[in-house]
C-alpha cells in the first residue's frame, strides 16, 4: 500500500509539470492556496492583455 506521502508526491510531481493548464487548490473558504506554473503565465497574460 502506497503511503499519503508518497501519493502526495506524486501528485504535485505531475501538477507541477504540467504547464498548458492552470491548476490550483482551493481550501473550504474559497481561498486559492496554491497552483502550477501554468496558472502563473495565464494570469500574467490576461494582466498584459486586459
Amino acid at each position: 500500500m502506497k503511503t499519503k506521502h508518497f501519493i502526495e508526491s506524486i501528485t504535485s510531481t505531475f501538477i507541477e509539470q504540467v504547464k498548458e493548464y492552470a491548476i490550483f487548490a482551493m481550501n473550504p473558504d474559497g481561498i486559492i492556496e496554491t497552483w502550477n506554473e501554468g496558472a502563473e503565465f495565464k494570469v500574467y497574460f490576461l494582466d498584459c492583455v486586459s
